[in-house]
């Protein structure tokens, strides 16, 4: 019997959860069971659910971490929380580095923003 099953985990992991690194939107963990015979998963997911900027699409309509890929998917809440947070990190500091590196480049232009400043974050 398929069940293909999303669920909030109730109690959530004692780690906190970093926001969304893509939007910025507060962000769950969920468990995933593809059916009744297979193990279950646990995967942070972004809550923004709204359209964002020109996006059309059937499935989603949301921020791209509103359904993450594979890897995030893991055997604990507490591994699927570490996993988002790092990810987080490594994301927002991949960011801010090409950003700074684009005004160094182009020191006659304005600085680009960061996501804090134009009120993403």
């Amino acid at each position: 019997m398929m069940r293909d099953d999303y669920y909030l985990m109730e109690p959530p992991p004692a780690e906190p959860v970093a926001a969304c690194p893509c939007c910025g939107s507060s962000a769950r963990v969920w468990v995933y069971a593809e059916d009744l015979d297979m193990p279950v998963t646990r995967v942070v997911m972004c809550d923004h659910s709204g359209d964002i900027g020109p996006r059309d699409s059937l499935v989603y309509e949301g921020c791209l971490l509103q359904m993450p890929p594979d890897d995030f998917y893991r055997e604990t809440g507490r591994d699927a929380v570490r996993y988002w947070n790092e990810y987080a990190k490594a994301l927002l500091a991949r960011a801010r580095s090409m950003w700074n590196g684009r005004a160094e480049r182009y020191e006659h232009e304005p600085t680009p923003m960061e996501p804090w400043q134009a009120g993403l974050l």
